[in-house]
């Protein structure tokens, strides 16, 4: 899954947004990176909260998510997650 560096960033920054203000105490201080776990036994959030996040992304960029696709591959890491992102919304244009 290729997506341009921009859009990444920007789906990544979000991401990274959402977690800090909705989960707080989970989420590390100072740089988070790609290969931290966002969702999975050791990830920072539950499926409940998933799919606020997904909710919260489809709206902040005008995209459908599809269930279908919701996998540990493609939502397990931060960095996994934000390509998904960033290609479904690089993907509407």
């Amino acid at each position: 899954m290729t997506t341009s560096p921009g859009q990444y960033e920007s789906v990544r920054d979000e991401i990274v947004g959402w977690l800090r203000s909705q989960v707080g105490a989970r989420v590390p201080t100072g740089p988070i990176p790609d290969t931290a776990e966002v969702f999975g036994r050791a990830g920072m959030i539950d499926s409940l909260a998933l799919l606020d996040l997904l909710v919260m992304l489809e709206g902040r960029f005008g995209i459908r998510l599809d269930a279908t696709e919701i996998t540990p591959e493609r939502v397990g890491t931060l960095g996994d997650l934000g390509r998904w992102v960033a290609s479904a919304v690089e993907g509407q244009g």
